[in-house]
């Protein structure tokens, strides 16, 4: 019994300290607001913007902090940008278009491989 009743203390333990932290970095976050809105607009001015909404992208940046256990301020300012920025590279898709069996022909015309080449 008394087993599960240190684990039950612990469960509760963690569950405060969790609800703590929260209420801590969504202060943090009410605070550095303009800097989130900031990056989204220049997220949305990209010319390779996935669509991102201004709420996701903030759900984004407080889920990565919650991943990364931030439970003081001062880790929250040193890693804030970081986590911010990789959110803002994740929503920019660049595209390369590239054509490998064109690009193979143009290379070997006029020999055996480019003439056995699936086009």
């Amino acid at each position: 019994m008394t087993g599960v009743y240190k684990y039950v203390i612990f469960i509760l333990y963690k569950e405060t300290k969790i609800m703590k932290t929260q209420f801590e970095l969504k202060s943090f976050l009410t605070e550095n607001r303009e800097t989130v809105i900031e990056m989204h607009s220049r997220l949305t001015e990209e010319r390779f913007f996935s669509g991102i909404s201004l709420k996701d992208f903030m759900t984004k940046v407080y889920g990565l902090m919650l991943l990364n256990e931030i439970m003081t301020e001062k880790r929250a300012n040193a890693h804030f940008i970081s986590l911010a920025q990789s959110v803002y590279n994740d929503n920019v898709k660049i595209e390369v278009v590239f054509d490998r069996d064109a690009y193979i022909a143009k290379k070997y015309t006029n020999t055996v491989f480019a003439q056995n080449l699936a086009l």
